[in-house]
C-alpha cells in the first residue's frame, strides 16, 4: 500500500536473509553503514527510517550519520531498554546466550518462542523459530554480544541528540514499554492490541494502519 506514494526499499542486514556474510564485523555500527550504502546509492535525501527490533538502535544510529536527510524515525517493537540499566549477565539471560552458546539452535528456538507470545499463530511461530534457528549461530552471537557490550548510555544520548521526530509501533506482550519513558525521549508510542514482538506478521493489515498514520505525519 505505501509503494503507490512512496519509494519503499526493503532490505535484509548483512547475516540475514539473503544478505551476504563474508564480513568479520558483526554490529549495529556495521549495520548502520549497510543501510547508508543503500541511501547513498538510491541517492535519497527525505529517509524515514523504519527498523524492527534490534533494527531500532540500527536506525538511530544511521539517523546519526546520515544528518538532515532523515525526516522520522519508526521503531516496531523496539527501545524496550531505554531508561533501564540492567548488569551484563542479566542481559545475556534475558535474550538467551548462554544456552545459544552451549546449544544454538536449541536456545534460538527457545528465545523465539518467548518472542511470539500466546497470540502468535502457530504457523508463524514456527516459521519465525525455524528463521532463528537457521542463522549462522557465529554471526548471531556476534550481534547479540555486540548489541550488549554497547549499553544503552551511548544509545540513549545518540537519541537525544538528534533532531529528528521519533515514533513507535510497540506490541502489547513482548517487553511492554513504558509510554512515559518513551516520550521522555520524545517518543510517541502507539500499542497494537493481541500482539506478540512480530506484531507486523500477525496483524499486518491493522500494523500497515498505525504505520500510515505515523508517515502522515
Amino acid at each position: 500500500m505505501f509503494a503507490r506514494d512512496r519509494l519503499v526499499v526493503r532490505l535484509d542486514l548483512a547475516g540475514h536473509g539473503a544478505s551476504g556474510r563474508a564480513r568479520t564485523r558483526w554490529s549495529v555500527g556495521a549495520f548502520a553503514a549497510d543501510v547508508m550504502a543503500v541511501v547513498d546509492t538510491l541517492d535519497l535525501d527525505h529517509v524515514v527510517l523504519i527498523g524492527h527490533s534490534l533494527g531500532g538502535s540500527v536506525i538511530v544510529e544511521t539517523a546519526r550519520r546520515l544528518g538532515g536527510r532523515v525526516v522520522r524515525l519508526v521503531g516496531v517493537d523496539t527501545w524496550s531498554s531505554i531508561g533501564i540499566r540492567r548488569s551484563v549477565e542479566d542481559l545475556e539471560a534475558s535474550v538467551l546466550l548462554p544456552q545459544m552458546r552451549t546449544d544454538f539452535e536449541a536456545g534460538a528456538r527457545a528465545f523465539a518462542s518467548i518472542m511470539c507470545g500466546p497470540s502468535t499463530p502457530l504457523d508463524l511461530a514456527a516459521r519465525i523459530a525455524d528463521e532463528a534457528a537457521s542463522m549462522t549461530p557465529q554471526i548471531a552471537i556476534a550481534v547479540l554480544d555486540d548489541a550488549i557490550a554497547a549499553g544503552p548510555e551511548v544509545f540513549e544520548q545518540t537519541l537525544r541528540d538528534l533532531e529528528v521526530p521519533r515514533s513507535s509501533i510497540s506490541s502489547e506482550s513482548f517487553r511492554p514499554k513504558d509510554g512515559a519513558v518513551l516520550a521522555a525521549f520524545g517518543i510517541d508510542n502507539v500499542v497494537l492490541p493481541g500482539t506478540g514482538h512480530y506484531l507486523m506478521l500477525e496483524r499486518p493489515r491493522a500494523f500497515n494502519e498505525l504505520l500510515a498514520g505515523v508517515l502522515a505525519r
